[in-house]
């Protein structure tokens, strides 16, 4: 009996060990690992493009992906050197936007009774309180620092959907010839099922996250706020980061719009209207509606997973963190033997226990000419 529960304890001491090195080993790897994550993420998210022009435009999916990743590139490229030129002119402007900020700080200081220094004036009272325009121009420029390092690593990103374009394509023929007998048939069916929810997943928070930012931009080019296409772009990357991603892009743009209107109080409150409702709108009444709610995961779950993929890989963690977390989960509903990790990575357990029962029966609802690709 010692000896039993002293081999469980050097058991579960080798899995903590290997959770610590397998941390160490992804931070260490970053440069190598994210190019490839962000391939497979856009790889699930273009699949269906790609599925539909080979099947209704008749256009050999080899051919088909190609032109996909072509648009993809060109349009990611262009909206890159746009938000790069945007970010740069924002520096110049910095002292201009501190002064309007100033005025706003006097207003409210003399409102509140807060002391000022009349030696000096509102402008140098705010920028004491604050430390200077430096720090901000640092962010700034840190800030075109990354998305000059991401635009590096494109052309790798694009080979490697290339490939995992075709690799998928070609998947259900290489699970046939890897597996024989009875385990052919049940890995083919998990592996379907896996593949065309993640497919569906991937894709749908993609074009909601989409929608997100086509409607700030909409919106706030229509009130008059400066660099719409920025404000657009910014809710559209933090839509991927629950409860907080979608908090600071609203902050991010009223504040810049209570800079630029000031005093002019009711374009601000509409940019503010427009931006919660585009929340509101995507992430409360759409987004459950399509992604159902088998797809859930705890609250706990997701701080966790925020908190350790942004020590791991900083901002690109905590955008990677829920995908990744959902596939996993995903992967497990599909695998009996780790259904219970699936119930501990979900929402609510009757939403997950459901699945169960989906993944073990025909998963054609979703995608019959899905299924026929795999």
């Amino acid at each position: 009996m010692k000896q039993k529960s002293y081999s469980r304890g050097i058991f579960y001491l080798l899995i903590f060990l290997s959770a610590i090195t397998g941390a160490a080993v992804l931070k260490i790897t970053a440069p190598v690992i994210l190019p490839v994550l962000f391939s497979i993420m856009l790889t699930f998210a273009l699949v269906p493009l790609v599925r539909r022009m080979n099947r209704k435009l008749r256009i050999p999916w080899n051919v088909a992906s190609t032109i996909i990743v072509i648009l993809a590139l060109i349009l990611i490229y262009n909206i890159g050197s746009f938000l790069v030129q945007t970010l740069n002119i924002l520096v110049k402007r910095i002292p201009d936007y501190f002064k309007q900020l100033a005025m706003i700080y006097a207003a409210i200081a003399k409102r509140l009774h807060i002391p000022l220094n009349d030696s000096i004036s509102p402008v140098d009272n705010f920028l004491i309180q604050l430390g200077g325009t430096s720090t901000v121009q640092r962010i700034i420029l840190r800030s075109t620092a990354t998305l000059m390092g991401y635009s590096k690593n494109i052309i790798l990103v694009v080979f490697l959907i290339v490939f995992l374009m075709a690799e998928i394509h070609q998947f259900r023929e290489k699970v046939e010839a890897a597996f024989q007998g009875k385990v052919k048939g049940r890995v083919i069916h998990a592996v379907k099922n896996i593949v065309l929810q993640i497919t569906r997943y991937i894709s749908l928070k993609f074009i909601i996250s989409l929608l997100t930012g086509i409607y700030v931009t909409i919106g706030t080019a229509i009130i008059g706020l400066e660099y719409p296409v920025l404000w657009g772009a910014i809710s559209f990357v933090l839509n991927f980061i629950p409860y907080f991603g979608s908090a600071i892009s609203i902050i991010l743009t009223t504040l810049y719009s209570l800079l630029q209107f000031y005093p002019d109080l009711q374009s601000f409150v509409i940019v503010g209207l427009v931006m919660v409702s585009a929340n509101i709108l995507m992430g409360n009444l759409i987004e459950p509606k399509l992604m159902g709610t088998n797809l859930g995961l705890s609250p706990f779950i997701i701080l966790i997973c925020l908190s350790f993929w942004s020590w791991i890989w900083g901002f690109t963690g905590m955008l990677l963190a829920v995908p990744t977390t959902v596939i996993l989960k995903i992967i497990c509903e599909n695998v009996s033997f780790l259904h219970p990790v699936a119930i501990f990575l979900g929402g609510k357990v009757q939403d997950t226990t459901k699945e169960f029962s989906t993944s073990e029966t025909d998963f054609e609802e979703f995608d019959t000419d899905a299924a026929d690709d795999l």
